[in-house]
């Protein structure tokens, strides 16, 4: 990833919703898919961080969301602009 603009944590309950998501997002939004982690930790918690402009982040958020519909697999997500650079070496 060159620039960073803006940084997009997405988390499931499943690692199958993981890569539902993950697949959706790529496919939806002009974002670059940094990372999935699948089945990290209890239960098969599964997260993926994403990158590009704050509005396509949002994006494609809200579109991994609504691709895993009323299922139950979506825990939580979060968009942060302008990620500092500390934070940034700590994921790549």
């Amino acid at each position: 990833v060159s620039e960073v603009e803006a940084l997009g944590v997405f988390e499931t309950y499943s690692a199958a919703a993981a890569v539902v998501a993950a697949d959706n997002t790529v496919k939806t939004s002009l974002v670059q898919l940094i990372e999935v982690r699948l089945a990290r930790g209890m239960c098969g918690k599964s997260y993926m961080f994403l990158s590009g402009e704050v509005a396509a982040v949002e994006a494609a958020i809200r579109s991994a969301e609504k691709a895993l519909g009323d299922g139950g697999m979506f825990l939580d997500s979060s968009v942060i602009a302008n990620p500092d650079e500390k934070l940034w070496k700590t994921i790549v």
